[in-house]
């Protein structure tokens, strides 16, 4: 038989609709009064260790310190 008249296009107003939705929860989630924080949950598991660092090189040597003082004089040899 013929084709009956076009329904109305449904597909458009649902997707209209949702876009709406989500606007307004966005505008609620922004717009609600911060209340008190709640609870804290437990802690996570800590992490993994980190990589360990590369060795160190040796400075140069530094400057050479005064000199010390003389010692005391030896003891005399016999003749």
């Amino acid at each position: 038989g013929p084709a009956g008249p076009p329904g109305e296009p449904t597909a458009l107003p649902i997707i209209g609709d949702t876009g709406a939705l989500l606007k307004n929860a966005c505008s609620v989630c922004q717009t609600r009064v911060p209340g008190l924080p709640g609870q804290k949950g437990e802690k996570g598991t800590p992490g993994a260790q980190g990589v360990e660092g590369l060795v160190g090189e040796k400075g140069d040597p530094g400057v050479r310190g005064p000199m010390g003082n003389p010692g005391k004089e030896g003891p005399k040899g016999v003749k």
